[in-house]
């Protein structure tokens, strides 16, 4: 309804000469209708300051056109939807019959129920500040890499947020149609795995191993990076490796059974998939192609102590590609992986889900791909995210996931059982387990992914408070709950225009933001819009049952409530489906 708003809106508009004697283009409908948005719910507002606005400056920004403000009065006359439109400073106001638009946004919702929010045309043209010009958006071919631990290493904390984040990200490509690869990027080479198997012949127990494979791999981790002793000898271990030393494999080849093993358990607990796993060591440049276009480009640079660098210096970069053995560094492989998946995947746009401190290693990828010739988009080829302070693997300083997710387990379990009416699940435990991701995912995307973060454990005591995954899946279950309790069917042809209210219409209101929230979340590659849309929801949801009951009322009036409430179920269930949580239906 909000998108079909939009366009009348904005054909009216132009169609009425609103914009005078200036060109706006044959496609000014349509790039005006993404400006026009959903006024902000205001419980406070004692008048009805109208459901929709259009900001002069970005309108005339954008469009190159200015809006004559005079005309608009004049030409946009009341209608059996449109009311009233007025100017107040820089904002024009659409006032739009109550009764059509609560009818409008509830018969859109029920109609397109799994894609409502995510087939708006919000989505599919795109205004670029850079360029200052407009963009139609396709199906787009995209490529995920997300997750990417090394092996030989317990999942902890800091490795949440790439997961989680990369999740989000496919998902809600995947909503909008776009074609999706989503990848997880092992790091199985390096330095580090020799490392870690001299420090295993030194510090390993056979039998800790096969008790608590990664807790003990990492307890070795922490002791060989102690021991200077060791250094050399890692080095020698791993240049062996790469040189294609049988016993070295053998040696490599178990830790990552073991890692992929141990890692497969936890993103199974987490509800996390890929649909590739590609590993470091697959991507080892070995008389490549890639050398060979460094070469060709005269990008390669041999120095005095015989490593072999890259130099761009329009970019003033340069660094080194391969050691004086021969060895090579994560940038080298890097570089492979993303010359191959650009040619296996031909993909439109590619996304690399990593912690800030990365960046600097990025524009060094990302610069040396396009000097040798490879097209990559320019839209946000990293997405970065703020580190967990205090998480050193090298050093031991780590919070395991798994002790994590057991605590939020226990405390969802806990505040489930303490609930005044609680309803018996056939399996309370995955309940429960969904009800503990729900509460380490809304805590961590309430907030700008790019802040870095404390870990405390009191956060965790508190992930079931207000405002929380729990309070989401709570609200959702009670929808669920109300209608299969309210002792009413539900009518998708109810008299809605009984919902005349201002608490229903606030409701409503709302729900058609739903997309707005979508298309925040989509030009940022942030979920945070989404969960604060979605907090704000059910705040408003908590409110109207408080006040609008449903069972006991006259039928037409409780018909048309039930209506109302499941719209507000379905919108939020979309909102936990795209940021990777399963909704409840019974808590």
């Amino acid at each position: 309804m909000a998108e079909i708003v939009r366009r009348k809106l904005a054909r009216l508009l132009v169609n009425a000469n609103c914009f005078g004697e200036s060109s706006i283009g044959s496609s000014a409908g349509d790039r005006l209708a993404t400006l026009i948005r959903c006024t902000e719910v205001n419980k406070s507002a004692k008048t009805d300051r109208g459901q929709f606005v259009l900001k002069l400056d970005e309108c005339n920004r954008k469009l190159q056109s200015k809006l004559n403000v005079d005309h608009i009065a004049n030409a946009m006359r009341p209608n059996d939807w449109l009311e009233g439109v007025d100017v107040v400073k820089d904002k024009v106001l659409f006032r739009l019959n109550r009764k059509a638009f609560v009818k409008g946004v509830l018969e859109h919702i029920s109609e397109h129920s799994a894609t409502f929010g995510f087939n708006s045309h919000l989505n599919r043209t795109t205004y670029c500040d850079e360029q200052r010009s407009w963009k139609e958006i396709g199906t787009l071919k995209v490529l995920v890499e997300f997750s990417s631990p090394n092996i030989a290493k317990p999942f902890h904390y800091g490795h949440l947020r790439s997961t989680i984040l990369g999740s989000f990200v496919s998902n809600l490509y995947q909503r909008l149609g776009h074609q999706v690869t989503r990848v997880n990027y092992l790091g199985d080479w390096g330095t580090q795995i020799g490392l870690l198997v001299v420090g295993f012949d030194k510090y390993g127990d056979a039998r800790s191993l096969e008790e608590n494979p990664l807790t003990h791999l990492m307890q070795v981790y922490v002791k060989a990076n102690q021991d200077e002793a060791l250094r050399e000898e890692a080095l020698k271990f791993f240049s062996a490796l790469e040189k294609g030393d049988a016993r070295c494999a053998q040696q490599w080849r178990t830790l990552r059974e073991i890692s992929l093993r141990e890692l497969s358990a936890m993103y199974q607990r987490l509800n996390i998939t890929f649909d590739e796993y590609h590993f470091e060591s697959d991507f080892v440049p070995r008389n490549s192609l890639l050398r060979g276009l460094l070469d060709e480009k005269g990008l390669l640079k041999r120095r005095e102590d015989g490593t072999l660098c890259v130099s761009l210096p329009e970019e003033k970069m340069e660094f080194t590609f391969l050691k004086s053995d021969g060895s090579s560094l994560y940038i080298a492989r890097d570089l492979e992986a993303l010359l191959w998946r650009k040619s296996h995947y031909d993909f439109d746009r590619i996304h690399y889900v990593v912690d800030q401190s990365q960046s600097d290693h990025f524009r060094q990828l990302v610069a040396t791909a396009r000097a040798v010739g490879l097209t990559l988009p320019t839209r946000q080829v990293l997405i970065p995210f703020g580190r967990v302070k205090g998480m050193q693997t090298r050093t031991g300083r780590v919070q395991l996931l798994a002790d994590i997710l057991d605590e939020a387990e226990r405390i969802a379990l806990a505040n489930m059982r303490g609930m005044k009416v609680r309803h018996h699940h056939q399996d309370e435990a995955a309940v429960t387990r969904i009800l503990a991701r729900s509460m380490l995912i809304v805590h961590d995307f309430r907030e700008q992914p790019i802040r870095e973060r404390d870990f405390r454990w009191e956060h965790i005591m508190q992930m079931a408070g207000a405002d929380s995954g729990f309070s989401l899946q709570y609200c959702h279950a009670r929808l669920c709950n109300l209608e299969r309790k309210c002792g009413v069917q539900w009518n998708e042809h109810a008299s809605v225009e009984l919902l005349g209210g201002d608490a229903e219409h606030q409701l409503v209101q709302l729900l058609a933001r739903f997309d707005e929230a979508v298309h925040q979340s989509f030009s940022s590659l942030s979920p945070h819009p989404i969960v604060n849309y979605l907090i704000k929801l059910s705040h408003q949801v908590n409110s109207c049952l408080h006040s609008l009951y449903v069972k006991g009322e006259e039928k037409d009036v409780a018909q048309a409530r039930l209506h109302l409430f499941r719209c507000a179920r379905l919108v939020l269930s979309n909102g936990l489906n795209v940021i990777g949580l399963e909704p409840l239906e019974d808590l």
